[in-house]
Parts: structure tokens; C-alpha cells; sequence
């Protein structure tokens, strides 16, 4: 689904770009790449992209949550 692409564009990027996150970053920047983009359901072959630019700003975005907020997210964690 379309969060497993979120997650998987947020895997390639943090490889060019390496940075400490944790869990609850992780998922909070998925969940608003998803947000973001407002499609509900993706199909074979649909061509879904992510820009760089908006998973580094959601990465600064990340970053300035509380831990409250980080764990709130945490949950969410598998």
C-alpha cells in the first residue's frame, strides 16, 4: 500500500542521507507523506512519487516533536 511506499521512499532517502531517527519519527513522517499526498488506495503499476525536498522538510518537522508526541507515535511501532 501506499505506506509501505512512503516507508520505502524514507529508506532510500536516509540512505543518501544519513540521520539518527528513531521509531517515532519514522512514523510520523510516513503518516505525513501519506497525509500529504490524500491518495486512499494505490494499484498495480501506479507510479507514486515522493520529492526529496518534502521528506527533508517532514524530517526537520520530525524532529521537533516532544517526547509526548514521540511516543504517541511510538505505538504505532510493530
Amino acid at each position: 500500500g501506499i505506506t509501505h511506499l512512503a516507508r520505502e521512499a524514507l529508506g532510500k532517502y536516509l540512505e543518501k542521507h544519513p540521520q539518527e531517527l528513531l521509531p517515532g519519527h519514522k512514523i510520523f513522517i510516513e503518516n505525513y507523506l501519506v497525509t500529504r499526498l490524500n491518495i486512499k488506495s494505490v494499484k498495480t503499476n501506479d507510479v507514486i512519487t515522493f520529492k526529496s525536498e518534502d521528506i527533508s522538510q517532514v524530517i526537520e518537522k520530525s524532529k521537533a516533536l516532544n517526547e509526548h508526541q514521540l511516543q504517541a507515535w511510538s505505538k504505532y511501532v510493530k
